[in-house]
């Protein structure tokens, strides 16, 4: 019996110890020392202009910052158009650290990660850091990049296949994609906080005329009747094809509530919509962006609730990455590894202690 024992846990010490050093063994230090994580990609900025900045700021954790990957998707024929990432050091405007210039490729589909790589900034550990994305020339560039609003998207259309003109539409906040049409979503929106509509447009220029969306409570509102919400985009918030933001103050009783928006546009503007109305999408509350992520610009106007789609490498030690594991798990992955190694001790006693088989 005592021999059994002993047997049992010097098993179970080596399946330990094993099972911990192999993971420890096989793990690199390919690790993205900043990531923002979201499936599926659900809105992009618009065409990357000249002369008009889109960007992210971000903080390292580790040394080494030597690659970028951003998510981008085509909106027209790419072909051999380049895309350039320009790195700046503390702000958006702050000193130019490197610069790589790539040629992305047609990118189909809703896209992939593009990767920007250059030499490493040695002691990026604790710094912040801004990459704009730059297409050379004076054209439009096909890419767009994705962009995650800080928020919980409810009804969520899809990219319509029609145009609808202002310069004043209207209609309820609800999805307007075949789903709607089919009656599967119900026309109210589904949660609380509701704080962004974001609308697919073409060639949205607030230079060109007011942009300014309001809301009211109810599908029928009353014409003298004040708006909830009142926003207007400012010049530099244009947005040549992709999601235009409306972004206000939470409306904390939204759930189940019904919601009518009216938005004023110029007339060179387009909503890209279905023929029940415009691709919509409502969001709900959304924080601000805090570090690692340092908030979006576009323009010159930033934007701390929404990051780019990226990936930011660095090199990290194995040592680097398991002290991440351990500071974020703390004391629940000593409990874990507990739990699991008295697991594997049970397994093993009931092994030895089941009868042996009689031919």
């Amino acid at each position: 019996m005592k021999g059994t024992l002993r047997n049992v846990l010097l098993l179970s010490v080596l399946a330990v110890v094993v099972c911990a050093l192999v993971p420890m063994a096989l793990l690199g230090n390919e690790v993205p020392d900043v990531e923002v994580r979201t499936v599926p990609w659900r809105t992009h900025g618009g065409k990357l202009m000249p002369r008009f900045t889109t960007g992210q700021g971000f903080r390292c954790e580790w040394n080494g910052l030597a690659r970028i990957e951003v998510g981008l998707v085509s909106l027209g024929p790419a072909r051999d158009a380049e895309l350039e990432l320009v790195l700046h050091d503390e702000s958006a405007r702050g000193a130019v650290l490197r610069r790589s210039k790539i040629r992305p490729g047609p990118l189909a589909g809703q896209g992939q990660f593009a990767s920007f790589e250059f030499d490493p900034v040695a002691d990026s550990a604790g710094r912040d850091f801004w990459f704009e994305l730059v297409p050379p020339g004076e054209r439009p560039s096909p890419y767009s990049a994705w962009i995650r609003y800080h928020g919980q998207p409810g009804h969520d259309t899809a990219w319509g296949n029609r145009i609808q003109r202002g310069p004043v539409v209207e209609g309820p906040a609800q999805d307007n994609s075949e789903a709607a049409i089919l009656d599967i979503f119900p026309g109210n929106v589904p949660f609380p906080n509701l704080s962004a509509l974001a609308f697919a447009v073409e060639h949205l220029d607030p230079a060109e005329g007011e942009v300014r969306l309001e809301l009211w409570r109810g599908f029928a509102p009353e014409v003298d009747v004040q708006p909830l919400r009142s926003v207007e985009l400012r010049p530099e918030e244009a947005v040549r094809g992709g999601y235009a933001f409306f972004a206000f103050e939470p409306i904390a009783d939204s759930r189940w509530q019904e919601f009518r928006y009216r938005l004023t546009m110029p007339e060179s503007a387009r909503l890209v919509a279905f023929e029940a109305g415009p691709s919509l999408k409502t969001f709900h509350g959304g924080d601000a962006a805090r570090p690692p992520l340092l908030g979006v610009v576009l323009g010159d106007t930033l934007h701390l609730d929404r990051s780019l789609i990226f990936r930011a490498h660095s090199s990290p030690s194995r040592f680097d990455v398991w002290q991440r594991i351990a500071r974020r798990a703390g004391w629940k992955l000593g409990l874990g590894a507990l739990a699991w190694a008295l697991a594997i001790v049970l397994i093993i006693r009931l092994y030895y202690s089941a009868p042996s088989p009689t031919r």
